[in-house]
Order: C-alpha cells, then structure tokens, then sequence
C-alpha cells in the first residue's frame, strides 16, 4: 500500500503548474488591460490633437473673414481678439502691391530702350541695395528672364533647358509668367540671394498691375521707383509714420495723388519722359491685399495666408496658403 507521502510530491507539482498558469494568465490581462488603456489614451490625444486643429483653423479663418472686409485698415484693433484665456486669433494685412511685381518687371515692354533699360536697372539697384556681386546680379536677372520669356533663345549669363538638364537639376524654364513668388526658387542661381538676403522673397509679388502704392512700400522700394539718395526716402518714411512712428495708426499721413506727395518729396519733373516713368510706376491706392490669420489654442497655432482683392464684390480670392498646426 502507497503511504500518504508518497503523493505529496504530485499534488506540489500539479500546485505549482496550476499557480503559474494562473500568474502568467494574469499577467497576460495585465498586459492586455494596459495596451487598451494605453490605445485609449492615444485615441483621446489624436482626438484632442484634432479638436485643437479644428478649432484653431476656425479662428484663423474667423480672422480672415475680418481682414477681408475693405472698410477694416491695417492696425485695426478687430484684427487682434481674444475668445477666454486660451484661444484668439491676430490678422496682419498688407498691401500687397507694396512689393515689385517680378512679371511686370521681366516682362512689360517699354515703349523705348531707355524705358527697357531703366526697367531692368531696377533690379540692378535692389540686388546692389542688398550687396550682391554685379556680375552675379546680372547673372540672376538674365537667368530670371530666360524662365518667363516665351523663346528657347539664352539671354547672356542667362539659363535654357539645356543648362539645367547638364546640371542635372529637374526642372527647367517653363517660357511663361511666373506663378507665384515661390517659384522663383526653381531658377539657376537664385539661390545665390540666400546669401545677402535670406528673406528676398519678401521683395516681390506676382499679383496686381507692377504699380507701387507709396503709402505702404518701404523704404528701399520708394529708394528705386524714385531714384533718390536713401537719406530724402527716409526722411518721407519718417513723416508718413506720423508723431507716434508706428505703421498703421490713426496718425500716419496717407496722400492721395502725386500734388501732395511733391509737396513733401522732391520728384523732378525733367526730363518729362522720366518723370512719367515714375507716374507710371506709383498708386496711391492698393488694390490686391496680403491678409495672414493666424488662429491659436492653447498655445497652438494655425496660420493661413490669403491674397485676395477685397474692395470686390465678392472678394477676389488671388492665392491661399496654409502652414500645418504647430506649437507657438
């Protein structure tokens, strides 16, 4: 007969399976119960993460619909609000034709070689403005050309599709306007700029009809159109700003027609064929505006650009850009 010891030994053994089975069932819900919490709790923040885009973008647009509407000015306080402690949105607006519209500039044909030539030699002077090489800006400019002229024929220091394909680049010039100032960076040698001004692209547009609107152009824009000693645009910039200095305030001084802007800027009026030049170059009202909304969310933000003509009925929607939501 088998003593009662002799079975301790099987029943520990069948104990000891029974107690791990049971501890690796337990730990294999442990580790289920936290995958799903922790998918839960992705789920939650990818759903926060898209509530906080979705509202952000509603304010941006929010602030666009405000800076569309043509009785709202630069400096408008409607352009700066604020919804409870951690949403608002900021509009800057600007006038877009503050800027040298590039197009016009390579393209437009003068009415005289002299006209051509001062056309060109305004890019001359803005690259110089900068300090680029006068070699390298002839460069830039003849290779600018080549991009939006409608013929395969090289501009001299210029660039046609041979010479890109030999630099292995992948595009080529596409023989028309540009479209949008980005493009511009397609262009042999225009990275070049990068290197005297990284923010060259602030120079230019692509919209409008190439007039400039002294009331909003800056200083080394007005130093071109005018051809005048940097210290006379100056001295204008400071009496435009009015007593407080500060761009779009109730007291900047805004003139109307070229009578009162002579009456503080000396524009001579000889040679006639120059003086018309610059008649033809200026406007005192913009038509084609930069309106930038940016929407924020707890600290969040969102920003979309618009360029529209918005004394329209309905706004003239010109481009749209927008950037992905990021942290402030």
């Amino acid at each position: 007969m088998k003593s009662f010891l002799s079975f301790r030994p099987y029943k520990t053994t069948r104990s000891g399976v029974a107690l791990l089975l049971v501890i690796w069932a337990v730990a294999i819900m442990s580790i289920t119960v936290l995958g799903i919490v922790r998918l839960i709790e992705f789920n939650l923040d990818d759903e926060s993460s898209r509530n906080i885009e979705f509202r952000a973008r509603q304010l941006a647009e929010s602030g666009l619909s405000v800076g569309l509407h043509p009785d709202i000015k630069p400096g408008d306080p409607l352009l700066q609000q604020t919804f409870g402690p951690n949403e608002s949105f900021t509009v800057t607006i600007q006038a877009e034709t503050s800027k040298i519209n590039i197009n016009k500039v390579l393209l437009e044909q003068a009415a005289t070689a002299e006209e051509q030539f001062s056309q060109s030699n305004i890019l001359v002077d803005l690259f110089a403005s900068w300090e680029v090489p006068a070699m390298t800006a002839l460069s830039i400019i003849a290779c600018l050309k080549d991009w939006v002229d409608s013929d395969s024929l090289k501009n001299i220091n210029g660039a046609e599709a041979p010479d890109y394909q030999a630099r292995g680049l992948p595009v080529e010039p596409t023989n028309r306007p540009f479209t949008s100032v980005d493009e511009m960076e397609f262009v042999m040698g225009i990275e070049e700029l990068n290197a005297y001004n990284p923010n060259w692209k602030e120079a230019f547009t692509v919209f409008g009809d190439g007039k400039i609107d002294v009331n909003e152009a800056p200083a080394d824009v007005l130093a071109l159109i005018f051809d005048l000693p940097q210290e006379q645009i100056d001295s204008f910039i400071r009496l435009r700003l009015g007593p407080d200095q500060t761009p779009h305030t109730k007291d900047d001084l805004r003139f109307n027609n070229i009578e009162e802007l002579k009456s503080v800027l000396y524009i001579p009026t000889n040679p006639p064929q120059k003086y018309q030049q610059i008649l033809n170059r200026i406007t005192f009202n913009s038509t084609v505006w930069r309106i930038e909304s940016e929407g924020i969310v707890n600290n969040n933000s969102k920003r979309i650009l618009l360029i529209a003509q918005r004394e329209q009925r309905p706004p003239v929607w010109l481009a749209w850009k927008e950037w992905p939501i990021s942290k402030r």
